[in-house]
């Protein structure tokens, strides 16, 4: 169990772990959790950052191929009137 004390030469007392009041099975449970969580965050970030990269990307062929291309003409809007 984690709630083990230690004694000094001296006579104080010191623990040796940091004291819980779970016991070593509910730790591990918690810290496979944690873990779990982690390795999803990780890959979370992960995907966000390609996804963040293909967007620069997409932005820089974008502006490249918007700069090689003439510009389009000007539209001419008529209005019709119909009475």
């Amino acid at each position: 169990m984690a709630n083990k004390k230690s004694t000094e030469s001296n006579g104080a007392s010191q623990a040796s772990e940091p004291t819980t009041p779970f016991n070593d099975k509910e730790l591990a449970h918690f810290k496979a959790i944690i873990l779990e969580k982690r390795h999803s965050a990780i890959e979370d970030l992960e995907r966000m950052h390609l996804q963040l990269e293909d967007s620069r990307e997409q932005a820089e062929n974008d502006s490249a191929i918007a700069s090689t291309w003439p510009m389009p003409a000007p539209m001419r809007w008529s209005v019709k009137s119909s009475i």
